[in-house]
């Protein structure tokens, strides 16, 4: 083998593996902002009970009982408090970072941090998440 059709076979490895990260990246599908939003706002442990319908309705009444507005970073710093960044940083690990926040939710119902929506009885996380979760789909 000759060296130009070496250099030829490593270029095109080369850009065969990087073909399919780049096209992902270039087309927004592999965002790790939107990873970690998506997360943050899909209620983990309402979502098994309660349908999506359900879930949007009761983002407006916390908005409602909220004081004074508050925007979709804040309500994603409010899910991601108590969570460990190794769960979302450097790269999202969706199952570790619903585990997570299912732990979280346990302790808020074991500490009595519940609140009544809607006829549902939630944690202050899943409060924030079905707020955010009705952010969300009004940003879209």
């Amino acid at each position: 083998m000759n060296r130009r059709t070496a250099i030829l076979y490593a270029l095109g490895g080369i850009s065969s593996v990087m073909a399919i990260p780049a096209f992902n990246f270039f087309s927004g599908k592999s965002n790790y902002m939107t990873d970690i939003v998506k997360a943050s706002g899909e209620p983990v442990v309402l979502s098994l009970i309660a349908n999506e319908k359900e879930i949007l309705s009761i983002g407006p009444t916390i908005h409602a009982q909220t004081l004074g507005p508050i925007d979709g970073d804040k309500l994603i710093s409010m899910v991601l408090d108590g969570i460990p960044e190794q769960c979302y940083r450097p790269n999202l690990n969706e199952p570790e970072f619903k585990l997570n926040i299912s732990k979280k939710i346990q302790t808020e119902f074991k500490n009595k941090e519940i609140k009544v929506v809607n006829g549902w009885v939630l944690s202050k996380t899943e409060g924030i998440q079905c707020h955010l979760y009705h952010w969300l789909s009004t940003q879209q």
